[in-house]
């Protein structure tokens, strides 16, 4: 018989009868079929780390215990996400397996998983000889163990976010209020439930910030073997199935022709299509000088 093995929920009795099916979790008026449901308690409040360590916040109530709508909305959004049906918010065998499977992986690289909170917001680079004080030490030992979960390279991401947004999290774009350190879409922010907006997600720290950037990248792991495919997931990731490091993602006449006349700077050999290695070299065009230097020293220092 299957048990838990995450350490968040290891040893919960109520999450062992959800595992085994005799149980589910759900919020209250939920029909008591095909299993009982439990609506609250410390089962509750356990799945509810778990969710917003994975990236599911629940920005108005948080880890209270008790299974509401905004509780429900990250169960299904987990679900819909690892493809898990259906895709409703009740807590079941299915559903508690995937969650016991992805914290095991988040302990492995994050020792005390729990509830991320925002931080103290962060503001503009401050003078002085410092170039990367904004990013405080715990966001690149965030970031390596990040990348170490998802098999990627940490020089890699961080190549990204500084194409993107010179890895600063309050960065926005003026027109399209992409935002934050790889400017996630609003669009893509609602999705995540994260109340607010790109203006509310602009005041969060880099660390904040970190959890939204594995959602938005782990179902994508498996391609990120370089820099450039890293951005293409960023960029196009619907692109990324059946390409590899020269295939034309968008091209000035096809594919995807308004992606690449909308970022002609990213065709960095002038051919007339965008590939995953002009992208690399894109992001290698932008590694180097005083401030990349110092992103390097204290993700080594990490």
């Amino acid at each position: 018989m299957a048990s838990l093995q995450s350490k968040i929920f290891v040893g919960d009795q109520d999450l062992a009868r959800v595992l085994d099916g005799s149980l589910r979790l759900a919020a209250k008026g939920t029909p008591p079929s095909p299993a009982p449901v439990l609506s609250s308690g410390p089962a509750v409040t356990k799945v509810q780390q778990a969710l917003i360590a994975l990236g599911y916040p629940m920005p108005k109530y948080g880890a209270d215990g008790g299974f509401g709508g905004e509780t429900g909305s990250a169960v299904a959004a987990f679900k819909r996400d690892w493809h898990l049906s259906p895709a409703d918010p009740v807590v079941g065998p299915g559903t508690m397996g995937a969650l016991d499977r992805e914290m095991v992986a988040y302990e492995r690289s994050s020792p005390t998983p729990g509830p991320v909170n925002p931080v103290k917001p962060d503001g503009p680079t401050p003078s002085g000889t410092s170039k990367t004080s904004h990013l405080s030490d715990q966001f690149f030992t965030d970031l390596k163990a990040l990348c170490a979960e998802m098999n990627c390279s940490p020089v890699d991401l961080l190549g990204v976010m500084n194409s993107e947004s010179g890895v600063k999290p309050w960065a926005q774009h003026p027109t399209s209020k992409a935002t934050g350190l790889i400017q996630f879409m609003p669009d893509r922010l609602k999705e995540y439930q994260f109340a607010g907006g790109p203006d509310e997600f602009k005041k969060l720290s880099a660390v904040a910030q970190l959890p939204y950037v594995r959602r938005y990248y782990w179902g994508y792991r498996k391609y990120l073997t370089s820099a450039g495919r890293m951005y293409q997931a960023t960029f196009l990731p619907a692109t990324l199935a059946g390409t590899d490091e020269d295939a034309a993602i968008c091209g000035k006449a096809g594919p995807y022709a308004w992606a690449y006349t909308a970022n002609p700077g990213l065709d960095t050999n002038k051919d007339g299509v965008i590939t995953a290695r002009d992208l690399s070299d894109r992001i290698g065009s932008l590694q180097r000088g005083p401030y990349w230097d110092e992103l390097m020293q204290r993700l080594a220092r990490a």
